[in-house]
């Protein structure tokens, strides 16, 4: 039973020649190099099709890749965002995409829900859409709505407290709203690389963390800081056999660990 919840969410991967009508089409997920505006120095942009994702839950999306990276990319970032989604890649790219939707089948079943730390007023707009894709880079957990009730922080953009000229670079304007949101008020934060994106599930008495590693190379040193009092935390590694977390420390009402090494997708268990 559990296999078959699990299966119900991951992707098709099929080889060239999908049934792709009536799908989206998204990006290849990947980190690639960008010159940095501040310098002449190159930093990481990781493409990822979070944000879209989010924005459209409803929709039905597909790949269309011909590396094998990116196509375990495309299973992983499916599942963790739960699209409903095809991956069409070639012939000799199957196999770890394969591979990957096998781990994340033996996973344990788990039903919590997304972490909310703030909702974005979705306008429709291709500048609130960059936006968001800049929340997601940046582990800012959101939801997207057509009108905030109050319950939450909410981000709109042409606000006083959010400008539309902010908006005109996406980058500035997510660190406005991490500044306005408080560190203290994000129920999760990564530190050590640049390449990675997490994202958090939890009733309030467990949890559970995805983590996932755009690169290309595997990541080493990553500390996670999450809300919440845990004193037991699993973790299970894509390709790290008996993977643990390690340096665990409570801070107040807040749970940090270490992750030694990262390859394209780890989840850890917090009880």
């Amino acid at each position: 039973m559990i296999l078959f919840f699990l299966a119900a969410a991951l992707p098709v991967i099929c080889v060239k020649d999908c049934v792709t009508e009536g799908r989206k089409k998204l990006d290849e997920p990947k980190v690639e190099s960008r010159i940095n505006e501040a310098s002449a120095t190159r930093s990481p942009w990781i493409i990822s099709n979070g944000a879209k994702i989010l924005r459209n839950p409803s929709g039905k999306y597909f790949y269309n890749l011909t590396s094998a990276r990116s196509a375990v990319m495309a299973v992983v970032e499916s599942f963790v965002f739960s699209a409903d989604s095809v991956v069409q890649t070639s012939s000799g790219e199957t196999g770890d995409a394969e591979k990957m939707k096998t781990f994340i089948a033996s996973l344990p079943a788990s039903s919590l829900p997304p972490v909310i730390d703030l909702v974005v007023v979705d306008d429709g707009s291709s500048q609130t859409g960059e936006v968001m894709n800049l929340l997601v880079r940046r582990n800012l957990l959101f939801r997207p709505v057509k009108k905030a009730d109050g319950s939450k922080f909410s981000v709109q953009i042409g606000t006083k407290d959010f400008p539309k000229l902010e908006a005109a670079n996406p980058s500035d304007f997510a660190i406005l709203v991490r500044k306005k949101l408080t560190d203290e008020k994000r129920s999760l934060r990564v530190y050590g690389s640049e390449n990675v994106i997490a994202r958090l599930d939890s009733d309030g008495k467990t949890a559970r963390l995805h983590v996932l590693n755009y690169g290309q190379r595997p990541v080493e040193g990553i500390r996670i800081r999450v809300r919440g009092v845990y004193k037991k935390l699993a973790m299970q590694a894509f390709g790290i056999p008996n993977a643990k977390v390690d340096e665990i420390l409570v801070d107040g009402n807040f749970t940090e660990f270490s992750i030694n090494e990262l390859r394209p997708y780890a989840v850890v268990d917090l009880r």
